[in-house]
């Protein structure tokens, strides 16, 4: 069976269809096509092929319940659906690209083509699960509340403008099955924070929160009071420059006590848990399932005692990353033998991806061993030329099965190509 992209290459004709044949072999054509496309994305090259086929889309329209009856994604990426010399046949006959069996909606286009598709996607696809959109069109944050069985939503824009709503707390958080939210806090409207006092507890059934743009004039933590489902498992914060010290603090000291049972932590900021912060932070070594942990921050102070600290607290752990948002900042590296640690108390480990300290002398021989398959993306840190063949051989003897990520930009600078041959010793060593 072909692709949904040859399918969908039959769907728009390159040249006006006769509509008085719309019976024939034409409407056969497109209906099978049609039959099969469970994945459909218009973008807009496609509005000019649209334009010249909608008179027979409309015909064949009339004569089906959908022209699309096994589509689940629909991919809109456009800013105008619609022929403004023939308004009768515009923005109304959006619904010709929805079945019933859609799930995931992604709309990326003007207001008026958004604000036709949040109103016909409940009506036209009520199995719809997931809805991502730029923005959300002034005065229409109500209608999520015809998205009864939505499981996931995004808005991608970090901004809201003049035509575009601001994200409504109250009707967001009262979607009964409302597992996955991904939102631009300056998109949140403020005042709507504290009317979810009144409206009991919100946002019941969520299970994975990302919040992006986050800066000190939005509640943050107002924000993460209201969130009533006990089952949160993955935690994504993205803060701003200017969000201070201490209220970064609160937030770490928040999370354990609202969100026991969380495994994934993510922190990108550029601002900083302070210059006495050990790491791990404290607060969050009390998230006994914690499974994987990513902290993007300034001033990390990475010691060998925080590294048996962090094994003691999550001996589970899958996946760590950690790394300091601005170099200027960066405080004291990991010893590259920070990796017999790892190889010994994080037996699950499979990705590691930290700064670590090359300069020092490296051990020759290595007391702990891991045979489990592992990523190290280490190759930002400093390597001198004359550690390049010892760096590998120590990793080798640690991690055998290691596989070296390498993602620097200057992809021919001096460090980068010293690191690719650590790579190819490392493969040389394991005999592939």
């Amino acid at each position: 069976m072909p692709h949904d992209e040859e399918i969908q290459a039959g769907l728009f004709l390159s040249r006006p269809p006769d509509t008085s044949t719309a019976g024939g072999a034409m409407s056969e054509t497109f209906l099978r096509h049609a039959a099969r496309v469970g994945t459909l994305r218009i973008v807009r090259r496609d509005v000019l092929k649209i334009q010249r086929c909608l008179g027979l889309l409309l015909h064949l329209r009339s004569h089906h319940t959908s022209l699309f009856p096994k589509l689940r994604t629909l991919n809109i990426d456009l800013e105008e659906l619609y022929n403004p010399d023939e308004p009768d046949i515009g923005l109304p006959n959006l619904n010709l690209f929805l079945g019933p069996e859609t799930r995931i909606a992604t709309v990326n286009a003007c207001h008026l083509v958004t604000q036709q598709l949040l109103v016909q996607l409940p009506l036209a696809c009520p199995q719809l699960r997931k809805l991502e959109v730029e923005r959300l069109p002034a005065g229409y944050t109500g209608v999520l509340r015809a998205f009864a069985a939505l499981e996931s939503f995004r808005c991608t824009n970090p901004r809201p403008y003049s035509e575009w709503d601001s994200i409504n707390l109250p009707i967001l958080g009262s979607l009964p099955s409302l597992h996955h939210l991904t939102l631009h806090l300056p998109n949140v409207d403020g005042s709507s924070l504290g009317l979810c006092i009144g409206h009991g507890a919100l946002f019941t059934a969520l299970e994975t929160l990302t919040l992006s743009s986050i800066e000190a004039e939005y509640g943050l933590l107002d924000f993460l009071r209201l969130i009533g489902s006990p089952r949160l498992r993955e935690l994504y914060l993205s803060v701003n420059d200017g969000v201070g010290t201490r209220a970064m603090h609160e937030v770490l000291e928040f999370i354990p006590a609202k969100f026991p049972t969380l495994r994934i932590l993510s922190i990108d900021s550029y601002g900083s848990f302070g210059p006495d912060t050990p790491f791990p932070p404290e607060p969050i070594t009390a998230l006994q399932h914690l499974e994987d942990l990513s902290l993007c921050v300034n001033g990390i102070d990475l010691t060998y005692a925080g590294a048996l600290r962090l094994c003691e607290a999550w001996p589970g752990l899958l996946w760590l990353a950690v790394s300091c948002s601005d170099t200027r900042y960066e405080a004291a590296k990991w010893p590259l033998s920070v990796l017999e640690c790892f190889a010994h108390r994080l037996p699950a480990l499979e990705y590691l991806n930290a700064r670590l300290d090359t300069a020092a002398a490296i051990p020759r021989a290595a007391s702990a061993r891991s045979l489990d398959p592992i990523r190290l993306d280490i190759g930002k840190s400093q390597l001198c030329e004359d550690h390049v063949e010892a760096t590998a051989t120590y990793i080798g003897n640690v991690y055998p099965n290691a596989v070296l990520e390498l993602r620097t930009i200057d992809s021919m600078s001096p460090e980068e190509l010293r690191w690719q041959r650590v790579k190819a010793l490392l493969k040389l060593q394991r005999g592939d």
